[in-house]
């Protein structure tokens, strides 16, 4: 009976610790033709890709309030920051004080069918 017991509480704390909202999905944007950003929200991976076939890999910050902050990778500089809505329908690149380049801005999404980058995840360096 205790090892029926236990067996019960093993399986009742490996199912709280599995993230019921976990799931993969891909996101289409705007801006000069269109790029792509893939989410793994179980593992926290983001993979950007470009209009040109640029990728870039990130993490998932946070996912507050049920926008997800997450941050792109790239060398030699600060990461990018960057918000997808609760709605999916935008992207907020966040802008950085002082840089030209990176003044932010928002790019309207929706959501298309997964693409397979998130398998190359570890193979992409930041560039």
């Amino acid at each position: 009976m205790i090892e029926k017991a236990r067996a019960i509480s093993l399986l009742m704390l490996l199912l709280e610790a599995t993230p019921a909202n976990a799931e993969q999905f891909t996101v289409r944007c705007a801006n000069q033709g269109y790029y792509h950003v893939t989410f793994d929200t179980d593992s926290g991976r983001v993979v950007f890709e470009s209009v040109a076939g640029l990728a870039l890999k990130g993490r998932i910050e946070t996912a507050a309030a049920g926008d997800i902050v997450f941050r792109l990778l790239k060398s030699g500089t600060k990461d990018f920051e960057v918000v997808l809505a609760v709605s999916r329908d935008r992207i907020t690149w966040v802008a950085i004080p002082g840089d030209s380049a990176r003044q932010g801005t928002t790019d309207k999404c929706n959501q298309v069918g997964l693409r397979p980058i998130l398998s190359e995840w570890d193979l992409i360096f930041p560039y």
